[in-house]
């Protein structure tokens, strides 16, 4: 292929050179959280930034949104958890945007944190 730059084409994961795993950096999605805490769900505001990270609750392992001091907001749901999980076990850090809170529901988009 005479004249093309295929670097441009070409995306390297951030997993590893055999691209077997998520871009880390670019994984993004929205979803609504799963089990939101009642007392801290009063106290959030659209825009805000929260914590995302990985959790003990009771010997199981969730990716949980976090508030201030480390309080779990609530746990993350979506067909993209595995990539979010492997990610966060491979060091990245994300920040969960709230996006919408009616009543008990609480949306929020996730993404990479530099």
């Amino acid at each position: 292929m005479s004249g093309g730059d295929s670097s441009s084409s070409t995306r390297t994961r951030a997993s590893g050179e055999f691209g077997g795993g998520p871009d880390c950096r670019d994984l993004a999605f929205s979803t609504t959280l799963a089990s939101p805490s009642p007392d801290e769900v009063d106290a959030l505001k659209v825009g805000e930034i929260l914590g995302v990270d990985l959790v003990d609750e009771g010997g199981v392992t969730i990716v949980g949104v976090l508030g201030s001091g480390g309080v779990l907001i609530g746990s993350v749901v979506s067909g993209r958890l595995a990539d979010l999980r492997t990610c966060l076990q491979q060091g990245f850090r994300f920040g969960a945007e709230i996006q919408s809170v009616v009543g008990g529901v609480v949306r929020v988009r996730i993404s990479a944190r530099e």
